[in-house]
Parts: structure tokens; sequence; C-alpha cells
């Protein structure tokens, strides 16, 4: 006879739900692929529902990730703006 493990905060299961099999992009990976697409030299990041401060390190932490150093995140504190920029200037 086997006795079950009571837990207070988890609950053991055999796998993983099949909704988590295909990790979907991010609003930071949309971000950084829709201003690679439109070949901008400058934009402004509209508002999308997150703190200035947030955008920016998550955009960071994506650039990063993805090894891409063309693209930089450019944050003015006192008016909450966010901007991305090319690097490069053959663009």
């Amino acid at each position: 006879m086997t006795e079950e493990k009571k837990f207070r905060f988890i609950t053991p299961v055999d796998r993983l739900p099949d909704f988590y099999a295909k990790p979907r992009p991010g609003i930071y990976d949309e971000i950084i692929e829709e201003f690679t697409k439109s070949g901008l030299k400058f934009a402004e990041v509209n508002e999308c529902g997150r703190k200035a401060v947030t955008v920016v390190m998550g955009l960071r932490n994506r650039l990063k990730k993805s090894g891409n150093q063309n693209i930089r995140v450019v944050h003015k504190s006192k008016e909450h703006n966010v901007f991305i920029m090319r690097k490069d200037s053959s663009q």
C-alpha cells in the first residue's frame, strides 16, 4: 500500500499539459521583429501595458539572448519613453 504525500502548495502530475509544448513568442520578440522588418533607423516603442523600465530590460534581455548587436534600446526616464535604434549606419 503506497501512501500519497500531501503537499501544501504543489500538486504532483505525471506529465505537462499540451499547452506547454510550444512556447509562443513574447511581446519583446514581436517588437524586435517589427522594428527589424520596418527598415527604420529610429522608432519609439508604443504603450504595451508595461512600465518603461520593464520594457527596456525585456528588450535588452531578448537582444542579448538572440545575439543581435545591431539594435540599441534607449530609455528617456523623465518622459518615460523607450526608443529603439539601429547601430549600423548603412540603413
